[in-house]
């Protein structure tokens, strides 16, 4: 539970004290959930969440405290580490592994989803923001 409401507080968070530079509109969760009843090796959580980008959103260099997987739902996403960007389109997948350093932006004109399941040590943090 501690996880799943460091998720929800990260984003608006994130606005609110000014991470997320104002010129660039902001992603936000469109849902949440957790599984219980999951069978995961001793000491992980599983969770699964919709970030949803308005055009321009980005969501500034982070890294993540488990292996992430994720798909695009809906529009496109660009995806930058290590130095190159690879764009994501509905129905693409890519996965983030734990410790890498990224970024995710809308760059197109109409709006993008990303469904997002984070596979956590216990005790883990979810994102992890750069510089913070």
């Amino acid at each position: 539970m501690k996880h799943f409401k460091l998720l929800m507080f990260a984003l608006p968070a994130l606005i609110l004290t000014g991470i997320v530079i104002a010129a660039d509109p902001a992603p936000s969760v469109g849902w949440s959930t957790k599984y219980e009843n999951l069978t995961l090796p001793a000491n992980f959580n599983a969770m699964m969440l919709r970030v949803d980008f308005p055009p321009g959103a980005v969501f500034p260099l982070h890294s993540h405290g488990g292996p992430v997987i994720a798909m695009v739902t809906e529009g496109e996403i660009t995806l930058t580490q290590n130095g190159k960007s690879q764009v994501y389109k509905a129905g693409q997948g890519f996965n983030e592994v734990m410790g890498q350093i990224h970024e995710a932006r809308n760059r197109g004109t109409a709006q993008a989803s990303v469904v997002v399941t984070y596979l956590l040590p216990k005790g883990a943090q979810p994102d992890i923001f750069v510089g913070k």
